[in-house]
């Protein structure tokens, strides 16, 4: 028995969505985070301690798990899969779905009988032997609230993002914590420091504050590969320090030239030399300033795609959340979670007509090319009682032979035809 996902009745709009900004606040992912995609489909995460009534499609159980009773055949199964609920009502046709009530015996083709109970367990009778796909039923029903983990761990496990969250961490903490170190040193010596040069390199980097680090990428990815660090975690270190210490001694500095002059100058008057001035009076008083660089700095190298992707590549060892996530979306859009293709449609096509299939394979609602046939020789591939049914899919593509296998998969569904 396969259930399909929960028939959706409004628009396109998550129901969280409908309560705060585009369902981001915290309150609604981290609920969400913890129910079950047919409920959080079905309603918002502020009804998350609530029954939720759900409209879902159940396929019967397969002709082979069908028993012999009495000279009648039957097909037996419980509608809820792995979870529990309360059937309110149920039907055997998108017309009507919630024709019967739970408990009554439905009629359906060539004596076949249906029964659906209040739990969930239906009953499938016929007289005759069942052959082909099994029936399907529509059924409307009550289900309790369940929290689960499974999100958790499907996003940490199952698609590598467990591995690349490690990876994230082993970029984000040393590129934050060394790229202050350097800045609080340099950012004292710039403040309290006399020495000739200091304006002009104070100058020098306000004026790096304005440069791209794009320009900087493939010069500095050069003289990485030259000295051996290529590709290596220190070489993506070094370029978030060096594209970090600008805004950090900048920041550092102008904090630390603002505190009071008279601490500094009692502080040596009493012997202290510049690096307890600076270990024991300056870094205490720069707390504020220190963090606040630090939080920035781990927010911009913890969302990073560019400088990972030039630096590290992307090595399925080395490649960090925000790699992982693009090559999901990348490859799957945000139907990521989405089941595979029927495993009978055609290598060449990869079920084209994807969820509209009415039969077992592409084949029943879908021809497939035959590569067979010369490319000189014009072939036309329709079905024009598909087309009838999806007129809102369009009619009239036409892709040429040498470019099926670049047709994105949101084509599906469009009349083929393919021509010399």
């Amino acid at each position: 028995m396969r259930a399909s996902a929960p028939v959706s009745s409004g628009p396109s709009i998550s129901p969280s969505s409908r309560w705060c900004c585009c369902g981001r606040c915290p309150p609604s992912g981290f609920v969400s985070s913890f129910r079950q995609a047919d409920q959080i489909a079905a309603t918002g995460w502020w009804k998350a301690l609530f029954p939720s009534v759900q409209n879902s499609i159940v396929r019967a159980g397969d002709a082979e798990t069908q028993r012999e009773e009495a000279g009648r055949f039957i097909i037996s199964g419980n509608v809820f899969d792995t979870g529990s609920g309360t059937v309110t009502a149920f039907g055997t046709s998108s017309r009507d779905p919630m024709a019967y009530e739970p408990g009554t015996t439905a009629d359906l083709d060539d004596g076949q009988t249906l029964t659906v109970e209040a739990d969930g367990a239906y009953r499938l009778e016929s007289p005759a032997k069942f052959e082909g796909r099994s029936p399907r039923i529509f059924v409307t029903a009550e289900t309790p609230p369940s929290f689960t983990m499974a999100n958790y761990e499907t996003v940490l496990f199952a698609e590598g993002l467990g591995r690349a969250f490690l990876n994230t961490l082993t970029v984000t903490v040393p590129a934050t914590v060394i790229p202050i170190l350097i800045a609080a040193f340099a950012a004292y010596a710039l403040a309290w420091m006399e020495f000739p040069g200091r304006a002009l390199l104070i100058a020098a980097i306000v004026g790096l504050l304005v440069v791209p680090l794009q320009l900087a990428l493939i010069p500095l990815l050069r003289l990485h590969n030259s000295l051996g660090i290529g590709k290596e975690y220190l070489g993506i270190w070094l370029a978030h320090t060096g594209f970090g210490l600008p805004m950090a001694i900048y920041l550092l500095r102008n904090y630390m030239v603002g505190l009071p002059r008279e601490i500094i100058e009692s502080a040596r008057v009493d012997g202290a030399s510049d690096f307890q001035i600076f270990l024991k009076l300056i870094l205490p008083l720069s707390f504020p300033a220190l963090a606040s660089f630090a939080i920035f700095q781990f927010l911009w190298t913890w969302n990073d795609l560019l400088v990972a992707t030039v630096f590290l590549g992307n090595n399925q060892q080395q490649l960090v959340m925000t790699g992982v996530l693009r090559e999901l979306l990348g490859s799957k859009g945000g139907e990521w979670k989405s089941s595979p293709p029927p495993p009978s449609c055609p290598s060449s096509f990869r079920c084209w007509c994807s969820s509209r299939c009415r039969g077992s394979s592409c084949a029943d609602c879908w021809p497939a090319p035959s590569n067979n046939l010369p490319p000189s020789k014009s072939q036309t591939y329709q079905r024009q009682d598909f087309v009838n049914d999806h007129p809102h899919q369009g009619q009239g593509l036409v892709a040429r032979r040498g470019d099926l296998s670049d047709l994105p998969a949101q084509l599906s569904g469009l009349q083929w035809r393919r021509h010399r």
